[in-house]
């Protein structure tokens, strides 16, 4: 790559630098590089990612190969004549991840094995426009089986070319490919399916361990509806207004009576942890967070229903709360301030949820 770095051409200066800066720039761009190079503001655009990864992806697109070898037969003459289409591509990647699965630009980097398999995929779906509907149902499938389901532990490139092999052996058949994709999980929700009410079982996933994958995936699933702050009703984002800025909040607070209550209790049982456990999650602005984290879920979600009622809005606050995977019945048992059923009732959602969002027709 080190002959690749640096050019003239045609009196002309190619540096690797400034291209990948010009892929990740989100505005339009000329076709071709040199005139984009002297017209474009690029240098302040933000880097979505690194230089390696984007060296790898752009291989994808125009190798479709995933050994890292393969890097070094991308030519100067590849970039220069691709730049367009892989400006292009990667925008429209990115695209899809926020659209389809809610994962930000700047959330990117923590998903790299998603967005590597998107980009090999995007390299070889050529099918019709009347193909996209399906193609969105197949990657929907596809990538809640391997996020939730954690199907690329370990040797990750190997585990994504096998995807795609899938692919084309099946004959680029969206279901056949699923099927086989299907048993390569290595994660298991059975036991959330044999749990009670007598004998509770958690999701294996809380916030004290945020950098696990297993959390990372279900806060996506958190994202995928679109969460609405329980106050103000806006859906919170990543910024710096916190009136907006989006902000994990443990339902009941663990500095709240109930939550110090929770947790003495849970000591004993040997669960300490249960109060940070993925089913106490939910997503709101910072603002309202604030404004309840020292409260049991008694006193501010009345308090919150009685600011709707006041407004003859009772009917939108449930809505809201379901965009929070919270239903009419965990309502009932936030304002009696039943931790044990609440969350027993929350990760039953859960469960559903994964079914619906995994298995096949």
């Amino acid at each position: 790559m080190v002959a690749k770095t640096y050019r003239i051409i045609d009196n002309k200066i190619f540096d690797l630098r400034s291209y990948l800066k010009m892929i990740n720039y989100e505005g339009r761009l000329a076709k071709d590089y040199f005139a984009t190079k002297e017209d474009v503001d690029y240098e302040n655009s933000n880097e979505i990612l690194d230089g390696s990864t984007m060296l790898f992806l752009i291989m994808l697109l125009l190798k479709k190969g995933f050994s890292q070898p393969k890097i070094l037969t991308v030519t100067t003459e590849d970039l220069l004549n691709n730049f367009s289409f892989i400006h292009k591509s990667f925008h429209e990647i990115s695209g899809e991840l926020k659209n389809y699965f809610k994962i930000e630009q700047y959330e990117i980097t923590n998903y790299q094995p998603v967005l590597k398999f998107i980009t090999a995929f995007h390299s070889s779906f050529e099918g019709s426009p009347a193909d996209l509907v399906h193609k969105k149902e197949f990657l929907s499938k596809w990538f809640w089986n391997t996020v939730l389901y954690n199907r690329y532990p370990g040797a990750q490139n190997e585990r994504i070319a096998k995807d795609i092999d899938r692919f084309h052996k099946s004959g680029k058949k969206f279901d056949a490919t699923l099927v086989e994709i299907i048993k390569d999980r290595t994660r298991s929700f059975e036991y959330i399916k044999k749990s009670t009410s007598d004998n509770q079982q958690f999701i294996e996933a809380d916030y004290e361990s945020k950098n696990q994958q297993i959390y990372s995936a279900f806060y996506l699933l958190l994202k995928s509806k679109d969460p609405k702050d329980f106050r103000s009703g806006i859906i919170p984002t990543k910024g710096t207004n916190t009136s907006t800025r989006i902000n994990e909040h443990h339902i009941f607070p663990s500095n709240s009576i109930i939550g110090k209550q929770i947790t003495r209790e849970s000591e004993n049982n040997g669960l300490a942890n249960r109060i940070n456990n993925i089913a106490n999650i939910c997503l709101i602005t910072d603002t309202t967070n604030k404004s309840i984290q020292h409260s049991n879920p008694s006193r501010y979600i009345a308090d919150i229903m009685a600011e709707y009622k006041k407004i003859n809005k009772e009917t939108e606050f449930i809505k809201i709360m379901e965009t929070q995977f919270i239903s009419q019945k965990m309502i009932d048992y936030l304002l009696i301030d039943d931790f044990s059923n609440f969350i027993f009732e929350r990760t039953n959602l859960f469960y559903n949820e994964i079914n619906r969002l995994c298995e096949l027709n």
